[in-house]
């Protein structure tokens, strides 16, 4: 059984601008993060692992946040960076993932301009659903 343990910290006073931290361990390794002064989470270090030739990888995750708290990109050591977009009342927009340097796979939701519901989502391919709804919202098709 492995066992789980948390430590809470702050590298200064919680009234101060500065980061707060939380680490836990399961057994394989500590896993770190730390928050902004908002509470956002802005790193995850888990435990390093080890590649195919026997090198270990470093394993830390980082999220940007627009000015409204909503996720602007995240990025790390074992993902691909990844950056997001919404529209005026806050809903996905676009997501676009970075496998290749600089070449964005971009997924995108598009809603009906009068309600608001979702009416496509479309991958870097421009493939996905199409979604219509009743005449109470609910949804009727998929396609």
């Amino acid at each position: 059984m492995r066992k789980k343990s948390t430590d809470y910290g702050s590298t200064t006073p919680v009234s101060t601008v500065s980061d707060a931290f939380a680490s836990e361990s399961n057994g394989a390794g500590p896993t770190a993060c730390t928050y902004d002064h908002r509470g956002r989470r802005k790193t995850v270090n888990a435990p390093d692992t080890t590649a195919a030739d026997g090198s270990l990888l470093a394993n830390v995750t980082n999220t940007l946040y627009f000015p409204d708290g909503s996720v602007q990109e995240t990025n790390g050591d074992q993902t691909y960076r990844t950056t997001y977009t919404y529209d005026y009342a806050a809903r996905m927009k676009t997501m676009a993932t970075y496998r290749i340097s600089g070449v964005a796979d971009t997924t995108t939701w598009n809603d009906e301009s009068w309600s608001g519901r979702l009416s496509s989502k479309l991958d870097a391919a421009l493939r996905g659903p199409s979604y219509t709804y009743n005449s109470a919202g609910r949804p009727k098709t998929r396609t």
